[in-house]
């Protein structure tokens, strides 16, 4: 049985003035850190503002890091070798989630290791030091809760409470001194595990939603301009290491002012809106459509080459006057394609498709034309 260590309240006392220096002579050392990092790395200050789940990720793996280095050099000096083990585990695990999400941009991964090394470290140090390493839990709540999806941070949070329920019951090595002890502690627990939940699911709704309005259309449901330009790095990324052949299409509503003029913006807006209904249908899985501005859109399509995207082109030319109508009058579009060069860019790419789009109009509308 291992001993149990920091028992009495004087051990407890000695061990926080140790942590109280130390964390007081790293704290000029510390601030300085932050100050160089505040003026040199603008680039990371960016990443850390544009990817919440990378400054989550990094925000923990940072805690863990500083929080817990103290612990384990006191631990390891006071000759408690085991806790000591543990919370060094814990730290390399930090830094590992931190160095690997920061270099990769992959966060889940790093997320799904502090979220399950974390718990478990807590876990052993419940076993070891009682209370004292049990109340570590509750950070480690709001950690994995953050981190990771509600329902699977949930579940690593009832396999924790089990083990802590199943060391005060199933064994006689006991984590806390009272029956009251124990339950308050189980009680403040379960309703910092709910409260996380409940939070946490909300949250990510909330996520959810100002993401699809930052990059969907409100009127078509489209993507729109903004996410367009990301699309089209991720196309030219792709060509850069796949070889991935892309085809891009933009078309507008012939004659589409003075319908508006003439029916009203209402009308306008019905049409549009039927136009984005019939591009979904129409379009495949892979594709991306986009509401570029006002009555122009913008199609983008992996995986295509002349041929096919020149059969997407006159599909969709045909299918609109049949599906499309205002005052009895079959709507019409006029369509320029162009597909991905080795040579081009972002800019050249979308200048060709534009040209083209302007080509189909001067020779009459109602017509696709692409660039060979």
């Amino acid at each position: 049985m291992p001993p149990r260590v920091f028992r009495n309240v004087s051990g407890g006392l000695h061990f926080c003035k140790i942590i109280v220096r130390f964390h007081c002579s790293c704290r000029c050392r510390s601030a300085i850190f932050l100050f160089v990092l505040k003026k040199t790395s603008p680039s990371a200050r960016i990443r850390l503002r544009e990817d919440y789940q990378l400054s989550l990720v990094s925000l923990v793996a940072a805690l863990t890091v500083v929080v817990v280095t103290p612990f384990a050099v006191v631990r390891f000096v006071q000759g408690f070798i085991l806790v000591g083990v543990i919370d060094t585990v814990v730290v390399a695990a930090g830094a590992f989630a931190g160095v690997y999400a920061w270099l990769s941009g992959k966060t889940r991964v790093p997320s799904i290791i502090i979220s399950i090394i974390l718990p478990i470290a807590v876990i052993m140090l419940a076993y070891v030091l009682g209370v004292l390493g049990a109340i570590w839990v509750f950070p480690v709540i709001l950690f994995v809760f953050y981190l990771v999806p509600p329902l699977f941070a949930l579940a690593v949070m009832a396999v924790t409470i089990t083990s802590f329920v199943a060391q005060e019951f199933l064994t006689t090595w006991s984590i806390f001194g009272s029956p009251l002890e124990m339950i308050s502690f189980f009680s403040a627990l379960l309703i910092a595990a709910v409260f996380s939940f409940v939070f946490a699911v909300r949250a990510n709704r909330q996520r959810e939603q100002l993401t699809r309005w930052a990059i969907r259309d409100s009127l078509t449901g489209l993507y729109n301009r903004r996410h367009l330009d990301e699309e089209l790095q991720i196309a030219l990324a792709n060509r850069e290491r796949h070889g991935t052949g892309y085809g891009l299409l933009i078309f507008d509503v012939d004659h589409f002012k003075d319908i508006n003029d003439r029916g009203g913006h209402a009308t306008g807006d019905r049409l549009l809106r039927e136009l984005a209904a019939l591009i979904r249908e129409m379009i495949r899985t892979s594709d991306r459509a986009f509401r570029y501005g006002g009555d122009e859109f913008v199609i983008l399509c992996p995986e295509t080459d002349l041929p096919g995207l020149m059969r997407i082109a006159d599909t969709l030319v045909a299918s609109v006057p049949r599906r499309i109508q205002w005052n009895g009058t079959p709507v019409s579009i006029s369509l320029g394609g162009a597909t991905l060069r080795p040579d081009d860019s972002r800019d050249s790419w979308n200048t060709r498709a534009d040209r083209r789009l302007y080509h189909a109009k001067d020779r009459g509308r109602n017509r696709a034309v692409v660039d060979r």
